[in-house]
Order: structure tokens, then C-alpha cells, then sequence
């Protein structure tokens, strides 16, 4: 008994150690924006605008983008409360901490069940360390809906503990579920999750909240988004779309990176197909040769990985037109990498021993940080709201209160920042 206690304690301060360095790596990837920090794109024309001048509640229903970004709007009506100068930083450290969540959720005893724990260190690793897309997707509240899409399908196919849980954790858990439910346009691709009975039986609470939760989403949507208002030209036609982009900007980009997938074009589109044919083969084999060696609930992690690659990916490329030259225009393509990546560790762990699966996770980390590290150099000059941040806050000392700011969202380029007196 006394044995077994020792190895629980030694085993929760391996998890600790494993957060605590998931912690320095995002930190350091993050770096650049906490040292000097933009309020970019939407962070600045959208909820720093609308969130600054004073606390308003009915922020939290505002509507972008014909969805209510519940989560985004909560985080900035907070953190617009703060010093002046702090609130960039703020920003960033608040999309950074939900990657960090989204990737420790990993580390708790119950996936143990699924893979051992320093598999689930590799797999929370690549949620929060590798630069598998973008950097927006931990630097920016407009795009920490991704991370949170992935927080959330990971509490919902969580396997069941072997050990009784406390009550208030499972009400904690609930209260996640339903909270990064409504802070996502797209929670509702994750509900056919429910019919894999692994998942839907080992935490009924979550999907009961899950399901209450895109209930009230749907309703607040058609009554404060209005969505029918809008001009959204569905085609089916365009989910054909997904085809090339799980081939080319999934597989092969998973594997070579950004600038390895545009090297590959530029060689000729018999060698970039080749090349992507060969990666979802290699794909292929490995899931075929681990597949007899996963336990049931493996299995089901890696069907929910499945699903979770393509039916977001899908569902966006429905809503708009695709422009495949541009690295922004397809969206949740970090969601898809990060869920063909965890079946492919997965695989892998699988199929080599511990530190052969440890080396060639170095060397993947390794090509797709190279790869993609002109991608994630810091927007010099990149946002007009930096300039007089400062400026405010003078201002704010003379006057003796925040001032409203009037934004004028232009896609084509920076928004036009005005701002006058409350």
C-alpha cells in the first residue's frame, strides 16, 4: 500500500515537471509578442475596441463574423479592465494559457489508459510547442477558438479514470465542456463524437452539458447573429475541397512544413502530389501495423483524431472560397495537422522503442520548426494600435477616464483607428 502510494506521488510530479516544461516551451515560442507585444488584426479592431472604453455585459453576446465568440469576448472584457499598456500582453497570455490547458489536458492519469505518460507528454507537446500552422493560433483571441475546439474534444473522449473522481471536479469539467462549447461556431462537428460508446460512456455529464450547451449556442445565433441576414452562399461543391487539402496541406505539410509543401510546388505538381501520395502512404502503414496493437480505447482516441482532422477542415471550407496560395485562407488546417500528428506519434510510439520514437520526435520537431521559423518571425510595424497605446494612457491621466474607439474593420489591410472622447 505504502509502495503504491509512492509510485502515484512519484508519477503527479512527473505530470507537474511535464506541464511546468510545456510552460517554458510556449512561453519561449511566445516570446517575441509578450517582449513586444501587438494587438493584431481582430485583436485590435474587434475586441479591444469594442471592450475598452468600459465594462459592458452585453459584450459577451456581441457577434463576428455571423458567430458569437463567447470566449474571446469574455477574455477580452476582462482583460481590458487592466492598465492600459498590460492589455497587449494580457492578450497573448491569456490565448497562450488555453493552448497550455488544451495540451496538458493530456497529462491527466485517466489517458493513461489510451498511451503511457511520456507518450501523452509527446502528444501535449505537439499541441503547444511545434509550430504546426500560424502563429495567431496562440498569440491572437480572434484564433484561440482553434486550441479551444481542440481543449474541448479532448475532454469529451477522455477515457473514464480508474479512480473515483470528486464531485467538483466533474462539475468543473461540465462547466469547461459547456463554456468552450458556446466559444465555438464549429463545437457542433464534434457531436457525432457522441455515438463512439467509449466516449459517450465514460463522461455523461460533459455530453449532457455539451448537448444543453449547442442548444443555447444555436438559439443566441439566430437571435443576436442573425445569421440569415447574411450573405452566405453554401455550395457542397466546395466541401470537394477537402480532398487537396488534407492530401497536400495536411499530410505533406505535416511532415515538410510550409516552406517545405511551397518548395515542393515549385518543383511541378507531379512531384508535390508524389511527394503527398507517399506521406499519407507511409500514413497508411503505420496505422496498419500499429492497429493490432492498440488497446480499445487507443482505437477510439484514434477514430475521435479521425474525425476530428476532417469534419472541422470540412465544415469551414463550405463557408467561402478557397485561395490555395494564401497560408490563411483555409481554415482549422492547424487543427487537422495537430490530429493527424497525434495518430501519427501515436503510431509511431506504438511501433519504436522509447528513445528511438523520442529521436525521431526531435527530428520532426526540428524540420517543422526550421521550416515554418521565417513564419513566426515577429510583425515588425504590424499594428497601428501599438503606435499610441501609450498615448491612451496619457491621455487616460489627464482626462480621467478611457476613451471610446472607433473602429472601421477593413479586410483588405490594417483597420482605421479613431479615437474620441467618451
Amino acid at each position: 500500500m505504502q509502495r503504491a502510494k509512492h509510485v502515484t506521488e512519484i508519477i503527479r510530479w512527473w505530470r507537474l515537471l511535464l506541464i511546468g516544461i510545456l510552460a517554458v516551451g510556449i512561453a519561449i515560442r511566445a516570446w517575441p509578442w509578450l517582449r513586444e507585444p501587438l494587438l493584431l488584426h481582430e485583436d485590435g479592431a474587434v475586441f479591444f475596441s469594442k471592450s475598452y472604453a468600459q465594462l459592458d455585459w452585453n459584450t459577451l453576446i456581441s457577434p463576428y463574423a455571423g458567430y458569437l465568440p463567447f470566449g474571446a469576448n469574455l477574455s477580452a472584457m476582462l482583460m481590458c479592465r487592466l492598465p492600459t499598456e498590460w492589455i497587449p500582453s494580457a492578450f497573448v497570455a491569456v490565448a497562450c494559457a488555453v493552448q497550455l490547458a488544451a495540451g496538458s489536458t493530456l497529462l491527466r492519469r485517466s489517458w493513461t489508459a489510451v498511451a503511457p505518460l511520456w507518450v501523452c507528454g509527446l502528444l501535449a507537446a505537439l499541441i503547444t510547442l511545434l509550430p504546426i500552422s500560424t502563429h495567431f493560433e496562440f498569440t491572437n483571441l480572434a484564433y484561440m477558438q482553434w486550441p479551444m475546439l481542440c481543449w474541448l474534444f479532448l475532454l469529451l473522449i477522455e477515457p473514464q479514470p480508474a479512480a473515483p473522481v470528486s464531485k467538483t471536479r466533474r462539475h468543473i469539467d461540465s462547466v469547461l465542456v459547456l463554456f468552450l462549447t458556446i466559444s465555438h461556431p464549429l463545437a457542433v462537428t464534434l457531436a457525432p463524437l457522441g455515438f463512439l460508446p467509449a466516449a459517450r460512456n465514460a463522461q455523461p455529464n460533459r455530453w449532457m452539458s455539451f448537448t444543453s450547451a449547442l442548444i443555447v449556442y444555436a438559439l443566441l445565433v439566430v437571435i443576436v447573429a442573425k445569421p440569415g441576414g447574411q450573405d452566405l452562399s453554401f455550395s457542397l461543391l466546395r466541401s470537394l475541397d477537402c480532398a487537396p487539402a488534407l492530401l497536400f496541406r495536411v499530410g505533406l505539410e505535416s511532415f515538410v512544413g510550409f516552406h517545405g509543401w511551397q518548395w515542393l510546388v515549385a518543383c511541378g505538381s507531379t512531384i508535390a502530389i508524389g511527394a503527398a501520395i507517399l506521406c499519407w502512404l507511409a500514413f497508411a502503414a503505420l496505422l496498419s501495423l500499429s492497429l493490432r496493437k492498440w488497446s480499445a480505447k487507443t482505437r477510439t482516441f484514434a477514430i475521435a483524431c479521425g474525425w476530428l482532422m476532417i469534419a472541422p477542415l470540412a465544415a469551414s471550407l463550405l463557408l467561402k472560397d478557397i485561395n490555395w496560395h494564401d497560408p490563411w485562407s483555409i481554415r482549422y488546417l492547424w487543427l487537422s495537422r495537430v490530429a493527424f500528428l497525434l495518430i501519427v506519434t501515436i503510431c509511431v510510439t506504438t511501433l519504436a522503442s522509447r528513445w528511438v520514437a523520442l529521436m525521431i520526435a526531435l527530428v520532426m520537431a526540428a524540420v517543422l520548426t526550421s521550416s515554418n521559423a521565417s513564419y513566426h518571425q515577429h510583425a515588425e510595424d504590424g499594428d497601428t494600435l501599438r503606435l499610441f497605446v501609450n498615448q491612451l494612457q496619457t491621455q487616460e491621466q489627464n482626462d480621467g477616464h478611457r476613451r471610446l474607439i472607433d473602429a472601421r474593420l477593413d479586410r483588405e489591410g490594417q483597420p482605421p483607428i479613431i479615437i474620441r472622447p467618451q
